[in-house]
């Protein structure tokens, strides 16, 4: 599978989620509290909570809903819809996301 991430932010927090394995990348400040749930998943930063579905990927970080199609890679971030092509790799984006 190839490595493709979304960038956006929230609440000045820069976060990047990549396509294919829901994972997560963030930016904080120093005062920043980091919390984990039992699975060890970061389930806030400062005052950005994440929320995961069953899989452990990330369905909510702070007011940015994130979705997945059947193959489990990213289908919508907030207001961006993601299009794949028959390889697995982004091959369109429609509408936006905050950054």
């Amino acid at each position: 599978l190839f490595s493709q991430s979304i960038t956006f932010k929230e609440l000045d927090r820069e976060f990047k989620l990549y396509t294919n394995s829901g994972q997560v990348e963030f930016s904080y400040f120093s005062g920043d509290n980091i919390s984990r749930n039992y699975d060890g998943n970061v389930t806030k930063v400062g005052p950005v909570r994440i929320s995961y579905n069953y899989d452990g990927k990330p369905t909510k970080i702070g007011s940015t809903r994130i979705s997945y199609n059947y193959d489990g890679q990213v289908k919508k971030i907030g207001g961006l819809t993601i299009y794949y092509d028959y390889e697995g790799r982004i091959s369109r984006t429609s509408g936006s996301v905050k950054y």
